[in-house]
């Protein structure tokens, strides 16, 4: 009998282990190097998508998948993006509610028409 056997079949009975299973590699034929997947790009049109994607820096901040250095910078372009989305949300609701005010009876316009 292996000596390694016993071993194994301890790993293996082992109650609550986790199972992962790595996704298939591909490998490139010119090179003979493995093939990245394509990223994931999460869309940041709304502040829940920034939300999101902030939670996900964070997360790999703290696991140690990203440095916190770089991590930080990209929560701080994240949080910049998030204030461009509110500012462009405002000034969107802004120009609605003013085109509403011009179409209202008795409604008082600028000399300068605007």
């Amino acid at each position: 009998m292996d000596t390694f056997a016993p071993a194994l079949m301890d790993e293996k009975s082992k109650p609550n282990s986790p199972k992962r299973r790595k996704p298939p590699t591909t490998i490139d034929e010119a090179t003979g190097l493995p093939v990245l997947p394509p990223r994931q790009r999460t869309p940041l049109k709304k502040l829940e998508d920034v939300k999101r994607e902030l939670g996900r820096v964070y997360r790999s901040m703290k696991s140690g998948e990203i440095a916190h250095e770089d991590g930080t910078k990209r929560a701080f372009v994240l949080g910049q993006l998030g204030k461009v989305i509110e500012m462009a949300d405002l000034e969107r609701r802004l120009d609605a509610l003013e085109r509403r005010q011009k179409l209202l009876p008795g409604a008082i316009v600028s000399p300068g028409g605007e």
